[in-house]
């Protein structure tokens, strides 16, 4: 079987992302490990201080699965580098008030793309970019 997961890369942030994704989709953490704690040959963090950056973590949120970790920002790439596309991730839900409450706790130090509004394919939604960087459509599903 072939799944394709998204896969999110944070640069030393991604245990703050975890916990936000937590509270407001009701992520399940199904898998997470720190450099600190990854096998000797995947030790590929430079700085000390980066042992406690997630090498590796899987979320569940629905029966959606992520992929995230940290790295620096030599692997990353910075702000200034150029996008030829673009992903966004979609969460679903089914009420807009479920959409305001996950919006309400992802919004800290989110920059709002486009405001809350309405369409013929979503009752409610609203297009953010989180302070991690990540641009999440918050949506009812119809």
């Amino acid at each position: 079987m072939t799944r394709v997961s998204p896969f999110l890369k944070f640069s030393g942030q991604c245990a703050e992302a975890i916990t936000l994704y937590e509270k407001a989709f009701n992520a399940k953490v199904t898998y997470k490990a720190t450099f600190g704690q990854a096998a000797k040959k995947d030790k590929v963090y430079t700085d000390e201080s980066q042992k406690n950056w997630i090498y590796h973590a899987q979320i569940k949120i629905g029966k959606q699965t992520l992929m995230l970790c940290d790295a620096n920002n030599d692997y990353v790439g910075n702000s200034t580098e150029r996008r030829h596309g673009e992903l966004c991730l979609c969460a679903e839900f089914d009420t807009p008030e479920a959409v305001k409450a996950a919006f309400d706790i992802i919004e800290d130090g989110a920059t709002v793309i486009e405001p809350f509004s309405s369409a013929s394919y979503s009752r409610s939604f609203v297009f953010l970019e989180d302070k991690f960087g990540i641009r999440w459509w918050l949506m009812t599903a119809e």
